[in-house]
């Protein structure tokens, strides 16, 4: 069995069938066959909902975050585990940049970004800067309520893969939680798996069918 990653990483988990009868209940050797085709067919309908798991999670994700695909490159991971898939995520958050990040110069009230596509968001006091090489979105050290001029800089974040699945919400400065994200991506995800393992499942089945 695979090695499963870091569980805090799990992003979600999708069961793809439950009990199985096996050899114990002393089956007619024509109910047995129907019944190991029956295993074939749900192990192989795993495997295929498994390979699309990935891409799946991708495409919602890009659909409600205005991020670009090279950004989750690698960041998604899928461990098969007995009846269930288990979609692991990075945990690293994406600099807020990324996400459509703008700054119209330093007499603008702050650069905006939009992490959810159809919501640009000003991000009061902050400013693109290049440090080493690395354009990002940067505030200066606060004071109270109030930036210190010429201060040491902080770099914002946006989500990471994880977040934007699991819609958990973090303040792009402090990394506190602040809510959720709206788009239910975690339950699109699912429904999408569902819908395509049932479909996997009747095919195979048919086939085995057919096949006797």
């Amino acid at each position: 069995m695979a090695r499963l990653p870091n569980r805090k990483g799990q992003a979600l988990k999708f069961f793809t069938n439950g009990k199985r009868a096996d050899d114990r209940y002393a089956l007619f050797e024509q109910v047995g066959r129907i019944v190991k085709q029956t295993d074939v067919a749900a192990r192989r309908a795993q495997a295929s909902t498994a390979r699309r798991a990935v891409s799946f999670s991708r495409a919602e994700v890009l659909q409600n975050f205005n991020v670009r695909s090279a950004q989750l490159s690698g960041r998604y991971r899928v461990v098969q585990t007995g009846s269930s898939i288990r979609l692991f995520a990075s945990e690293r958050r994406i600099s807020l940049i990324a996400f459509g990040g703008r700054w119209a110069g330093k007499n603008s009230p702050g650069a905006t970004a939009e992490i959810e596509r159809g919501s640009r968001v000003t991000y009061t006091g902050s400013f693109v800067r290049t440090i080493q090489g690395n354009r990002a979105i940067r505030v200066r050290a606060s004071r109270g309520a109030k930036r210190v001029h010429r201060g040491p800089v902080t770099m914002l974040y946006g989500p990471s893969p994880r977040d934007m699945i699991t819609g958990a919400r973090t303040d792009p400065e402090t990394r506190n939680p602040t809510g959720r994200y709206a788009g239910d991506v975690g339950d699109k995800i699912i429904r999408r798996l569902v819908v395509f393992h049932v479909s996997e499942l009747r095919r195979l089945y048919a086939l085995a069918d057919a096949r006797g």
